[in-house]
């Protein structure tokens, strides 16, 4: 059956074409390209409303048991915002806005990116943080290894960088009202370490 990977994540053994499809779109954005106010910023431009929702959920926790580990979180946002940020030279066209129901997901297999509306140059590491709303730790592991291979983009500054934008994102989906989406952000944030039940 056919959907979207908010109800059906991308299974992990499936999750390498997300990042053959990444490769494919992230070529390099002309001076030209859309600004994304959300997205085609800095991680230090994030840190309040990071720092802020972790709190949040620390305190909060989720549906059906889910906790977050404030000092995990805490941790990966640190190594985040210690990277070196790209160049706007190195920005890429980019979806921008990859959450789980913007990807079709085919009985658990990537099946393509719906929803194209929000598309501008960015860190090529924010598409690739959406993905750990979308499928497991080993799926989001699949998928950056399919994107180093077909990009050469790798590094642990790079991956500091994708972790930090992962956390950031569904620390965002997780406090939505949407019950589907809410599941989808503790899912993502369980695939990044920080959160249990």
């Amino acid at each position: 059956m056919g959907g979207t990977a908010d109800v059906v994540p991308i299974r992990a053994a499936d999750a390498g074409a997300i990042g053959a499809a990444l490769a494919q779109v992230h070529q390099v954005a002309p001076p030209e390209a859309p600004h994304n106010v959300e997205q085609s910023i800095p991680m230090a431009a994030r840190d309040a409303k990071v720092r802020e929702r972790i709190g949040r959920l620390a305190a909060s926790g989720g549906p059906d048991g889910w906790r977050l580990d404030a000092r995990a979180a805490e941790e990966i946002w640190e190594r985040a915002l210690a990277a070196p940020e790209p160049g706007r030279e190195e920005f890429v066209w980019s979806h921008a806005d990859l959450h789980g129901s913007n990807v079709l997901s085919v009985d658990g297999a990537f099946g393509g990116i719906l929803d194209w509306g929000s598309m501008a140059a960015c860190d090529p590491a924010v598409d690739l943080g959406f993905v750990y709303s979308l499928t497991s730790r080993e799926g989001v592991e699949a998928a950056l290894a399919a994107y180093a291979e077909a990009t050469g983009r790798t590094g642990e500054d790079f991956e500091a960088r994708v972790r930090g934008i992962g956390l950031a994102k569904c620390l965002n989906i997780a406090l939505t009202v949407r019950p589907v989406a809410e599941a989808m952000g503790w899912r993502g944030l369980a695939a990044l370490g920080v959160a249990s039940r």
